[in-house]
């Protein structure tokens, strides 16, 4: 299992740096001549200044950028086109905020995002490194224009943030010239967000939202095999290095849900998984203690329901196959029986045998890492690994338990 995992980030470099992700799209060249073929779609927050192009997949890759080419598309994802616009320069986190309202602003050359368009407006969006922000173009106007929020500190009033929703104003006045009679009041309940300006976009346009292909969430549910061990460590004398540690392995079950980060990638997931496995530990020291007692052991079985919130991540990320590598937080929820604790009596000559005086604690937390690969969007392999943690508060010595996963899991959907 540490092997599989240590491979598995070692390949990460050279997997990463192979891997292209070729969609069927097209591009607009300056003098408006539409170029169809494929376009590689990276998953990013950024606005991207330039994209890889091929004719065929076959055929060799070229970047155009703003200068050569006026829009570009992914076929049932998304669309940009170029424009000359005002930026906003305006800071968003805390530690970078002006005192006062910060009006500033730079004119460049960039693809805008399309959200939503129709009869009377297009929206657009643009991300850079200081800000996600929101573009209006009008019908009728050869460039879009920015639709603003701005965060500042107020002056002379120490630890007092001021928000500025021009957006708002602005959006009061496209509604009017558009013959639509929405007050300022309910304008303001229109986030500065993707999703609520193209409701309202949608709304302008007498066009209905149209929803996205791609589901947000996913479902899924599998088995495998689930190998545990026990160990003691500070004052206890099954914390001796002679001391063996048997491993338990046995069935387990999990199920769970994905929400994916951007759909029509499924790079980056937060994941949340219920599973159910159980163990049978015992910890033996075959060896005198003292002039009496010797052959010392301690066995338990667990029964336990985990609760894991995880992030995972595709760093190889295509229809036909995945590769991820994942992290997260195990809530476990255990129940423990067959306590028994022996000790071999040289003196009597028979075990000592004594129920329940071990009491592990029934609440714990692991930090499992995991690993795996995802074959056709549907079937999923995967190792994981709980690295050694406390399952008992005594305050002279502790048990701790660590667990290692395999598992097969389907994956429920259409995408």
């Amino acid at each position: 299992m540490k092997r599989f995992l240590v491979g598995l980030l070692m390949a990460i470099p050279v997997l990463s740096f192979a891997q292209s992700n070729f969609q069927k799209g097209y591009l607009v060249t300056n003098n408006q001549d539409t170029i169809k073929g494929y376009v590689d779609y990276k998953e990013r927050s950024a606005n991207p200044s330039s994209f890889n192009f091929r004719t065929d997949l076959n055929n060799e890759i070229k970047v155009y950028g703003v200068k050569e080419c006026s829009a570009y598309g992914i076929d049932g994802i998304e669309s940009s086109q170029r424009y000359v616009v005002r930026i906003s320069q305006s800071r968003m986190t805390l530690n970078d905020l002006s005192t006062g309202l910060d009006t500033s602003s730079k004119t460049d050359t960039v693809f805008l995002k399309v959200l939503q368009t129709g009869k009377n407006i297009t929206l657009f969006s643009y991300e850079d490194n200081i800000k996600r922000r929101f573009f209006i173009r009008e019908s009728g106007m050869s460039e879009p224009y920015e639709l603003i929020q701005s965060f500042f500190l107020a002056p002379n009033k120490t630890g007092v943030f001021v928000t500025d929703n021009k957006y708002v104003r602005q959006l009061k006045e496209v509604t009017e010239k558009f013959g639509m009679d929405i007050s300022e009041e309910k304008l303001k309940y229109y986030r500065y967000s993707g999703a609520d300006l193209i409701k309202l976009s949608s709304r302008i346009n007498g066009d209905a939202a149209v929803k996205s292909t791609y589901k947000l969430t996913r479902f899924y549910a599998g088995g495998g095999l689930s190998i545990s061990k026990v160990s003691f460590q500070g004052q206890n004398d099954l914390a001796s290095k002679a001391a063996i540690n048997n491993s338990s392995a046995m069935p387990s079950f999990q199920a769970g849900i994905d929400l994916f980060l951007n759909p029509a990638i499924r790079r980056f997931i937060f994941r949340t998984e219920l599973s159910f496995f159980s163990s049978k530990n015992k910890v033996s020291l075959n060896e005198p203690i003292n002039e009496y007692i010797s052959d010392q052991s301690q066995a338990f079985d667990q029964l336990s329901l985990c609760l894991t919130p995880q992030f995972i991540y595709n760093f190889y990320n295509t229809s036909a196959l995945k590769v991820f590598l994942g992290a997260g937080l195990g809530c476990n929820f255990s129940k423990y029986s067959n306590v028994i604790s022996s000790m071999y009596n040289s003196l009597r000559k028979e075990f000592d045998i004594q129920k329940d005086t071990f009491k592990p604690e029934k609440f714990n937390f692991s930090f499992p890492i995991s690993a795996g690969v995802v074959l056709n969007k549907k079937i999923e392999v995967s190792a994981m690994y709980s690295m050694p943690t406390s399952i008992t508060t005594y305050t002279m010595f502790s048990a701790s338990m660590q667990r290692w996963k395999f598992g097969v899991n389907y994956l429920f959907g259409k995408n």
